[in-house]
């Protein structure tokens, strides 16, 4: 949150609430690692919030969407 805030994505306002979640592997042991990574997702997640997604991208993700697939979950 705060490396959006030093970029300028975002306001520190009373009148911004912003929800983060960060899904963190159990088997995950370098705590240094782990810390950038979220660091850097999150920063990520906020950006593409607020500048939106490269438009190639998403027309992609779209139109593989039903070949793509979660290494956690293999329910249908």
């Amino acid at each position: 949150m705060l490396d959006a805030v030093a970029d300028g994505l975002i306001e520190a306002t009373g009148e911004l609430l912003v929800l983060v979640s960060v899904w963190i592997d159990s088997s995950a042991s370098d705590e240094t690692a782990v810390r950038v990574a979220s660091r850097d997702a999150v920063r990520k997640a906020i950006g593409i919030c607020v500048e939106g997604r490269d438009p190639v991208a998403a027309a992609r993700i779209v139109a593989e969407r039903d070949t793509l697939t979660n290494p956690f979950y293999s329910g249908s």
